[in-house]
């Protein structure tokens, strides 16, 4: 069922989505996986109510790549909202009704024909992403006091009245009190500092999914940072700390802008991959890998940040640590290099 919501400058539209759950021994609602089976749906209606907004062209060009939009809605859904859900015990029917704040850039952007196609000519500057890929070596647990003050008040009144002995009022007397106490405390907060190791063999791995991606949707002019000099000593300021320093970039700049290369634009960001977990319900072992980058223009004496991508988190698991952290930036790469186009065409460099 698709409800439509045309009203809104933000594009918010309400999907809802239905499934029905098992039924079993001491068993009376649905469990956690029917449960996002149903919001899934809803996502997917949600998108498709967005769809119905579009003109008829427009649509059409939708229709074309629906599976494409289905098969990832969270990729188009900035937030969501669960306005309702319900069960019907009778029909064992769980029901889930969503708000979604719609991309509409990102919705555009796949549509467009020229998206994903190899022969397009989408080449309008040559781009540089670097990625520096890190891995959590060691987490220091600090404890923080924070003391609080509390502060009790007390008032009391009265009045004491006297009579004359015709009745009328002789004397009248009002006392007032007032009592303050302050007692104080602390409490603990606990924070960590993770520290990391530069991880080449993943750095290696994430680009070469990165570039996969790029190919795939004919984005020739995106490069590899692996090639340059550069890398190197992004690498060597992101072990020792979490950003470049200004004499690196200095030399990035100058290795950059040289005529041979005459790059104006370029994506750094990092890689951060967790210590080895294990999956709850498999078992296995399970690795997070967390990206983050920013756009800069360094055609200027110094580099300007264009666009930010948001921090993506992805897990992978696998039968063991390797295959997990692989599986990890696979995933990552691919919504990383998403979000590089998105922001990329967003300012016209594609």
């Amino acid at each position: 069922m698709i409800l439509p919501v045309f009203a809104h400058a933000e594009t918010m539209v309400i999907g809802k989505g239905d499934y029905q759950y098992s039924d079993g021994i001491f068993k009376s609602s649905p469990d956690e996986d029917e449960r996002v089976h149903a919001l899934n749906k809803a996502k997917s209606n949600a998108v498709l109510a967005y769809a119905d907004t579009l003109p008829d062209a427009t649509r059409k060009l939708f229709e074309q790549k629906r599976a494409q939009f289905l098969s990832n809605p969270d990729r188009y859904i900035i937030r969501y909202n669960v306005a309702k859900d319900k069960m019907d015990k009778k029909s064992r029917m769980y029901s889930v009704i969503i708000e979604a704040i719609i991309d509409d850039a990102k919705i555009k952007n796949d549509i467009d024909d020229s998206f994903g196609s190899k022969d397009a000519t989408l080449a309008k500057n040559n781009i540089v992403v670097f990625f520096i890929a890190r891995e959590v070596a060691a987490t220091t647990s600090f404890d923080a006091k924070v003391t609080k003050v509390e502060k009790s008040q007390g008032e009391k009144s009265g009045a004491i009245s006297a009579e004359n002995s015709d009745g009328s009022n002789a004397v009248r007397e009002s006392a007032e009190s007032m009592s303050v106490v302050t007692t104080g405390g602390s409490t603990i907060n606990k924070s960590d500092v993770q520290e990391y190791r530069i991880d080449e063999v993943s750095r290696g791995e994430f680009g070469g999914f990165l570039t996969d991606v790029f190919s795939s949707k004919g984005m020739e002019n995106i490069s590899d940072g692996s090639f340059f000099n550069s890398i190197g000593l992004m690498q060597e300021d992101y072990g020792k700390g979490t950003s470049i320093k200004p004499a690196t970039w200095r030399k990035i700049m100058r290795e950059l802008k040289d005529p041979e290369n005459d790059i104006k634009y370029i994506v750094v960001g990092t890689v951060d991959l967790s210590a080895k977990q294990i999956h709850a319900a498999t078992g296995k072992p399970l690795v997070s890998a967390t990206v983050s980058a920013k756009i800069y223009n360094i055609s200027g004496k110094f580099p300007k940040i264009l666009a930010s991508l948001r921090p993506i988190t992805v897990r992978g698991i696998g039968s063991d640590q390797s295959l997990a952290k692989k599986n990890a930036l696979d995933n990552c790469a691919k919504s990383a290099a998403e979000e590089i186009i998105d922001k990329l065409r967003g300012k016209g460099l594609l």
